[in-house]
């Protein structure tokens, strides 16, 4: 416990700045981590709980793949 404590606060103390810039980073992530993987848009669900957005994503690639070997 003493060590955790120590190996805690002396950065607090000797580099203040940096760790609060590390703080930061990781504080950032918070919400992309909600966004991203926790929330579960209910718009983009559709059909037996199949997301409606990788349907969309395949049909454009092949859209895409398409377009490319005609040119």
């Amino acid at each position: 416990m003493i060590m955790t404590v120590f190996i805690c606060a002396v950065p607090l103390i000797t580099a203040p700045v940096e760790v609060g810039f590390g703080i930061l980073i990781v504080c950032t992530g918070i919400p992309v981590y909600i966004i991203f993987v926790k929330w579960k848009p209910k718009a983009l669900t559709d059909w037996g709980g199949k997301l409606l957005i990788y349907k969309i994503c395949s049909v454009l690639f092949q859209i895409c793949v398409r377009l490319v070997l005609l040119y």
